[in-house]
């Protein structure tokens, strides 16, 4: 489904920049090749699935066949989800103390060593200012100059979602600093001077309930309920039914998907996913975690109690080895495919076989069931 639409939704990146750049003052030339600069690093060269499901659920929704006008609206309506994506990733690299990001330095980290300092911090906030812009743009002066509102209280929504999501994930950590130097052993006494107290109980919030809330508001929202509802909008639905329902359905592939960002953090291979996993230093509530807190014995909850949220290598070795004993990859190979199933099985209940007459009836109940399963096979044990 997405692959067809790849080199179609790529073109137009070209009038992303032209958009955004082609008549800024000449006063703002070194700004302005600055901010070209991060967006061709950090924008185009992802997995784009976001940009491209929100064209895809459009074209299966949409009743005729659009003009080249509205397909190029839709489309850089999708470019604005990538943006605020960018944004958002530029942004949590940096509070993550992240290097890698899509197989390169990742941009905070590398204006750092380009002697710019945290400028990153501005070079997100503008990618996510840009998305206001860029929709304005594509949809004022276009056929569905009426839909303008409707995308920009979505986008506006679902990013504040995602911040509620993102102060839940960093509220929710366990990590604690050492305070000077290390003795280099995870598991032996560790000097005061050096190892914080860690209190006994200090990793009670790492629960399975506690990882679902956090996928729902920092993951689902943007990731998928803003693609496909943009999608859904711009092609016209009208029932409170059908968006209500496809939201129920894209939260959960939403939190499917966080936890398989959570084990590949862990257990991905760096040189497919692209970037070194951070998780259990930074004490994350990831669905491993609170998995195997589930399943650990006392020995191992007290190895895990010990070590977990520490940025030193030992100890996050002594937590994967702990991971390793409760063959956490096979009860997460276990787990995915339920999920999967789970999924597949409210997709039945919200949804109907078979081509529906309109979509835009404000009074229509089911879905497409070929395009949700569609959707949920495109994550099906991936690997990055």
């Amino acid at each position: 489904m997405l692959s067809s639409l790849a080199s179609g939704f790529d073109s137009y990146f070209d009038d992303v920049l032209n958009i955004l750049y082609g008549s800024k003052s000449t006063e703002l030339e070194l700004a302005k090749s600055h901010f070209i600069k991060s967006a061709r690093y950090n924008v185009p060269n992802g997995k784009k699935l976001r940009g491209r499901l929100c064209v895809a659920t459009f074209r299966r929704f949409v009743r005729k066949e659009p003009s080249n006008d509205i397909l190029k609206s839709v489309n850089l309506v999708g470019w604005s989800i990538e943006l605020m994506q960018a944004g958002f990733l530029v942004h949590d690299d940096l509070i993550d103390g992240s290097t890698m990001r899509r197989g390169q330095t990742a941009w905070g980290l590398l204006q750092k060593i380009e002697g710019h300092g945290l400028i990153g911090i501005n070079d997100g906030l503008h990618l996510y200012i840009s998305v206001q812009q860029l929709i304005v743009a594509a949809l004022n002066r276009s056929p569905l100059r009426n839909k303008c509102f409707q995308i920009l209280e979505l986008f506006g929504d679902c990013a504040n979602a995602t911040c509620f999501g993102q102060a839940l994930d960093m509220l929710g950590n366990v990590q604690v600093g050492l305070c000077s130097g290390n003795d280099g052993n995870a598991d032996k006494d560790r000097s005061p001077q050096y190892f914080p107290k860690l209190t006994s109980n200090r990793l009670g919030g790492m629960t399975v309930d506690r990882f679902a809330t956090i996928a729902k508001w920092k993951t689902s929202h943007y990731s998928f309920v803003l693609p496909v509802i943009a999608g859904m909008l711009l092609a016209d639905v009208k029932s409170e039914v059908l968006l209500s329902n496809a939201k129920s359905v894209l939260f959960k592939i939403g939190e499917y998907f966080q936890a398989q960002d959570d084990y590949l953090d862990v257990y991905g291979d760096e040189q497919v996913t692209g970037k070194v996993g951070t998780d259990i230093a930074e004490g994350k509530c990831s669905w491993l975690i609170a998995t195997a807190l589930e399943k650990a014995s006392d020995e191992q909850r007290a190895i895990l109690n010990r070590n977990y949220g520490i940025r030193d290598t030992s100890c996050v070795s002594a937590v994967i080895k702990v991971f390793d004993e409760l063959d956490l990859p096979s009860i997460y190979s276990n787990y995915e495919s339920r999920a999967y199933a789970d999924i597949l099985g409210l997709i039945d209940e919200v949804s109907s076989e078979g081509e529906l007459v309109d979509l835009s009836d404000p009074n229509a109940t089911k879905l497409p069931k070929d395009f949700l399963v569609e959707v949920a096979h495109l994550f099906y044990r991936r690997k990055k």
